[in-house]
């Protein structure tokens, strides 16, 4: 882990009380493996150094465990060694696959150059509202599953009558809730602008037999001059950093009647919410959830109803 406050320093955290006792197993394998070897860790300001991030995901649901072993190109890593010494541990859920990939980039994410599999597959499989998801090594998945799918059971139960509807997903990710609405409604089309996300998503839908629903890769703003269809309701579940202005506002200019934001960070969807107040929406609920326990963290769901005025043969609706 990083030392507060200073992105160069590294600490070593030989245990966390947050995730499955297994992770740490793989953990502490792992350093004294390094140990071992002698590997350097990667120094972010000098660029020099072997070992990088270590990757560690669960399916909560079905028990199966994808490891992912991060590291720079400037020394060779063992793979055979690395590879026994994992496989053999003694772990409550089953390995399905160890990958090693290889990352010279200078930032301190984890961007691929080369993936080599050194056992198993390139995914893991979790369950959830009823749905199977295939989830790759860098596709974004929630990790709390039983707060994820209270979250979107309630931001799906906002929308009135979702049956016969179109529906746009937008920032969809791996399409989790794009599929969820698509067994009730007429059509969902998800875009997502993260390429292997989209791949997911397309995968999980021929998986799980959903044909009403289908997915763009692209940015949200431009995929939108794009679509024939027009959206009878409109779901948004964007990244940290929100909706870009120019978007937000594209998005209520379709004057659908319900917009369902879905947010990991109510900072930047306070801000979009200005924008969407403006475009004659009020906030008709919002409400909070607390999936990363002991965190600074908090998930939100609100939904914007379109204010009917006059000439709608309606009475503006009051904000709240």
């Amino acid at each position: 882990m990083h030392k507060a406050h200073n992105f160069i320093s590294i600490i070593e955290a030989g245990c966390c009380q947050l995730v499955p006792e297994d992770f740490n197993r793989v953990l502490n394998a792992t350093l004294a493996f390094c140990r071992e070897k002698g590997y350097s860790f990667y120094h972010k300001k000098r660029h020099e150094g072997l070992m990088r991030s270590l990757i560690v995901r669960k399916g909560r649901r079905t028990n199966e465990l994808l490891i992912n072993i991060v590291s720079s190109s400037q020394a060779e890593f063992d793979e055979d060694g690395y590879k026994n010494i994992i496989m053999s541990l003694d772990l409550d859920a089953n390995i399905v696959g160890l990958l090693h990939t290889i990352n010279d980039n200078v930032s301190d994410a984890v961007c691929c150059d080369e993936l080599r599999v050194l056992s198993g597959v390139q995914y893991y499989m979790e369950e959830v509202l009823g749905l199977r998801f295939k989830v790759g090594a860098f596709s974004f998945f929630q990790a709390n599953v039983e707060a994820a799918e209270r979250l979107y059971r309630d931001a799906i139960a906002l929308i009135d009558g979702l049956e016969g509807k179109t529906v746009f997903d937008l920032y969809c990710g791996t399409g989790t809730i794009t599929q969820a609405m698509a067994l009730r409604a007429r059509q969902v089309i998800g875009v997502e602008i993260v390429e292997e996300a989209v791949e997911s998503a397309r995968a999980n839908a021929r998986l799980n037999g959903l044909g009403n629903c289908r997915f763009i890769c692209g940015d949200v703003l431009q995929v939108l001059d794009t679509i024939e269809e027009k959206p009878d309701v409109i779901v948004v579940d964007p990244p940290r950093g929100g909706i870009h202005p120019k978007a937000m506002a594209k998005i209520c200019s379709y004057g659908v009647d319900q917009i369902v934001y879905v947010s990991c960070s109510p900072k930047s969807m306070a801000v979009n919410l200005r924008t969407a107040i403006a475009s004659g929406y009020g906030i008709a609920s919002c409400r909070c959830y607390d999936n990363f326990a002991f965190t600074e963290h908090v998930e939100a769901v609100a939904l914007l109803s379109r204010r009917r005025t006059a000439h709608d043969g309606d009475i503006t609706a009051t904000d709240r």
